[in-house]
Order: structure tokens, then C-alpha cells, then sequence
């Protein structure tokens, strides 16, 4: 299903309120037609569905992501 570039950020907007409460979930972004779901691990990669709201969910393992001063 083809999203609109506002429903997307609609549906990303949910689908951070919503994964941003599982445990080791970094981020969520969004992809060619899907959601990137940035996670820590392989674990909490498998605890996501496959979709959200009927748009498929792509998780990436990242590692555990934290903001730095870069001092550049």
C-alpha cells in the first residue's frame, strides 16, 4: 500500500509513541515504503511485528545509540 509523504509522517509520528515504549528500541524511520524500527539487538528485533497500521515494519540493528558532543 502506497502511503502519501503526510501519512507517512502521520504513521511514523504513532509508530514512535508506539515502539518507543518496547525496550531497546533506538528510533523509527521511514524507508522506501516501510518503517525502520532502529533497535539494539536481534532480540528486540524479533519482538516487533511486521507491519504497523498496514505498512511494513523494517527493523535495523544499530546498536545502542546515544548523543554525543561531537566538538567538531
Amino acid at each position: 500500500m502506497e502511503q502519501s509523504n503526510q501519512d507517512m509522517r502521520s504513521l511514523k509520528a504513532a509508530a514512535k509513541e508506539e515502539f518507543g515504549r518496547v525496550r531497546g528500541v533506538e528510533g523509527v524511520g521511514v524507508g522506501e515504503g516501510s518503517l525502520r524500527v532502529y533497535v539494539r539487538n536481534a532480540e528486540v528485533r524479533r519482538r516487533l511485528p511486521t507491519e504497523f497500521r498496514g505498512v511494513p515494519v523494517d527493523p535495523v540493528v544499530t546498536g545502542e545509540i546515544s548523543a554525543t558532543s561531537a566538538g567538531i
